[in-house]
Parts: C-alpha cells; sequence; structure tokens
C-alpha cells in the first residue's frame, strides 16, 4: 500500500509540475490571440477528450509529460510558412516579444510556483528559511547565513562492527573535542564533527567523550581508526539549526531572492562535488545528483513523513530545478526555442522550417536518450538511492 502510495505522489507532483508549465504557455498564447489546438497531459494515445471553444483538452496513455499544441508553433500539414506569417492566428504571424512571452510563459509559471511557495514558508518562519550554508561551505548571495545552536552534541547509538565500537566508545555520549591526543579542537556542531571525520577518512583520529555533560570525570580520550568512507560508526545526532536570515529590502522580494540562493547553491555545490569526484576518482557521491522518477520516488518517500509542508519545499525546489533546465539553449527546450526564435528575427530571414523540425526531433530523442540512461543508473545503483533516504 505505501508503494502504491508513493508512486502516486510522485506522478501526481510531475504532473502536476507539467500542468502549471504548460497551462503558462496556454495563457500567454490566449492572450496573445494565438490559437491553440490541444492541451493535453501525458504522451501517447488519447484516452479521453473533450473540446471546448476549439481547444481539445485531453489525458492521454502515459502519465508523464504533457503539452500544448499552438497553431503555427510547429509543423502544420498543408501550410506553408508564408501561410503562417499571414495568418493572425498563427505563432509565426506574431512579433518577436510575443513570441519570447509565449515561449517563455512555461517556465515563469515555474518560477512563480517557487517563489509563491517561499513567499509563504519565509512569512510563517519570520524570513528565515533552514539552510546548511556553513556545512555546504558556500555563502549564498542573498541574506545573513546564521547557525543557531540546538544543544550539546550528542550520539546515541553504535553501529555494530564500526571503527566507534572498535575503539570502545561508549553507547551513547557527548562529542567535545577531535585531535591527535595532545592539541584538541572543540566540536561544537554536527556538521563541524561530519567535516573532521571526512576530512581524515582512513586516518586515526582521537576524539574525546563524555557519558555526561555534568560529570567531569565521565569524559576519555578514544583513539579511533575513521573509515575509507569517512565514518566512524555512530547515530549522531543534529544540535544545530542552520538557517538564513533575511532582512530589509530582501523580505519583500523574499520568494525571488530566495529562489535565486537555491539555484546558486545548487549549482555550487554540484560543481564541487563533480570537482571532488574528478580529484579522487570516486564517483559514487556525483552519482546521485543527478536522478530520475525512480530517484524522485525515494525523495517523496523520505519527504512525506515530513508532512505537507516537506512536500511543497519538494514542488518549490523541482519547478526551480524544470525553471534552470527549460532555459537551456537545447532546441527542444523552451531556451532553445527562444534562442532560434532571436536569430531568425536579428537575421532577417526564416530558417528551414523542416531543418528546425530535425533540430528539435534530434535533440528530443537525445533527452529521451538521456533519460533512459538516468533511470538505467538508478535501477543499477538503487542501493544508494535507498541508503541515502533510508
Amino acid at each position: 500500500m505505501e508503494i502504491f502510495i508513493n508512486i502516486v505522489l510522485t506522478i501526481v507532483v510531475l504532473n502536476l509540475l507539467i500542468f502549471l508549465h504548460e497551462l503558462g504557455h496556454f495563457i500567454a498564447a490566449k492572450i496573445m490571440k494565438v490559437r491553440v489546438d490541444e492541451f493535453a497531459l501525458g504522451m501517447g494515445p488519447k484516452v479521453i477528450g473533450k473540446e471546448f471553444r476549439g481547444v481539445l483538452y485531453a489525458i492521454r496513455m502515459l502519465p508523464i509529460g504533457g503539452f500544448v499544441r499552438i497553431y503555427g508553433e510547429g509543423d502544420e500539414p498543408g501550410k506553408s510558412y508564408t501561410a503562417l506569417k499571414k495568418d493572425p492566428s498563427s505563432f509565426q504571424s506574431k512579433k518577436l516579444w510575443q513570441k519570447i512571452v509565449i515561449l517563455f510563459a512555461g517556465v515563469f509559471m515555474n518560477l512563480m510556483t517557487a517563489v509563491v511557495i517561499y513567499y509563504a514558508f519565509l512569512g510563517m518562519s519570520g524570513f528565515r528559511f533552514p539552510f546548511p550554508a556553513a556545512e555546504l561551505g558556500i555563502t549564498p548571495p542573498f541574506g545573513e547565513a546564521q547557525v543557531e545552536k540546538l544543544g550539546d552534541l550528542s550520539y546515541s547509538e553504535l553501529i555494530e562492527d564500526g571503527a566507534a565500537e572498535e575503539a570502545g566508545w561508549p553507547e551513547s555520549g557527548y562529542i567535545i573535542a577531535v585531535g591527535d591526543g595532545h592539541d584538541m579542537s572543540p566540536i561544537e556542531y554536527d556538521f563541524e564533527f561530519r567535516e573532521v571525520i571526512a576530512d581524515n577518512a582512513g586516518e586515526e583520529i582521537v576524539v574525546e567523550i563524555c557519558e555526561s555533560i555534568e560529570e567531569d570525570d565521565s569524559c576519555e580520550l578514544y583513539p579511533t581508526l575513521v573509515s575509507d568512507e569517512g565514518r566512524v560508526g555512530i547515530l549522531l545526532g543534529f544540535n544545530s539549526l542552520q538557517y538564513i536570515q533575511y532582512y530589509g529590502l530582501e523580505v519583500y522580494l523574499g520568494g525571488f531572492v530566495h529562489s535565486i540562493n537555491v539555484i546558486y547553491v545548487s549549482i555550487a555545490q554540484m560543481g564541487k562535488i563533480f570537482s571532488q569526484s574528478a580529484a579522487t576518482g570516486d564517483y559514487s557521491t556525483a552519482l546521485n545528483v543527478v536522478s530520475g522518477p525512480l530517484g524522485l520516488y525515494y525523495v517523496i518517500d523520505f519527504i512525506k513523513g515530513l508532512g505537507w509542508m516537506g512536500v511543497l519545499d519538494l514542488i518549490a525546489n523541482l519547478s526551480l530545478t524544470l525553471f534552470v533546465i527549460n532555459l537551456l539553449p537545447i532546441p527542444a527546450l523552451d531556451g532553445g526555442r527562444i534562442v532560434l526564435a532571436v536569430a531568425e528575427s536579428t537575421m532577417g530571414r526564416y530558417f528551414s522550417k523542416r531543418v528546425e523540425a530535425w533540430l528539435i526531433r534530434i535533440s528530443f530523442v537525445m533527452m529521451m536518450l538521456l533519460m533512459l540512461a538516468i533511470i538505467l543508473k538508478d535501477i543499477i545503483y538503487i542501493e544508494n538511492l535507498q541508503n541515502l533516504f533510508g
């Protein structure tokens, strides 16, 4: 039953984002008085459809994807480009700025979905948002990064055959400092300890642990050999709240500036992960950076335990991802279509529509092959996904 719920939630989230994206194109086309022939959710054969005021609203068999068929945007059998340019209801008859508005409207809806959700979250939290800036080592362009200590750093369990168990750590306790036994550095936050462990993978460190904070004589030093994966085998508690605090004008622009922060930090973090992977030759972490529907399934399985706010945050983050990806200058995407429209207007003549159609088809096929490769990667490395969200 839980698997069924996760699958349904995955399909609902994907189709909601696609619906909002296509709705943007649909509304913009209507405003610019361009004829819309079909608004469909899903791909493949039509399951149900209803025509209303000249538009076919349809649900198609495969519940992934969707489209708005705008008259004159693609191939129109029996219609020459010249004829489409003269037809006032055609996409091709519109001015450049009108074409750009129609093409950009989809990603704009994705952006605004994220902005509205972030505004709601920020308004409820005094315009501060949980953000692991200190742990990531990345400074966002907006807001002030702050860390709040929630309590002493503790762990509650030893993993069987882990480094901590072999070193004789108590079953539970408080981590006070880390060093070489002579020069010990205090540890305040959970992310600091994880960073130290990762930096000392495969090496021995000395950890000061107290079974009780109130009793000074309960503290001892434990020489510990960190695993090659950068782990010591404990269930570490979280004692820090890292967040971005917005002030002044940023409050009024909160949804927008936070969206910029999320995009900036996501790209910077991906860059760090791939740089580290290239330096070490270990791409196991990088494999989890890009994922497909199977990865989304495990994300939703994890997120739904956080309640509706967790699901809304996921929708906002996915909306921003679609916003960025669809702006890439690839012919099959909105960004590529905008580039083609601008180039055509700048050159003062139109491209061969047959060549343009083939460019779009080829790039679409390449994107589908890439998606297939990502899905296969998720299947092959499914244990990575399970461990990541398990």
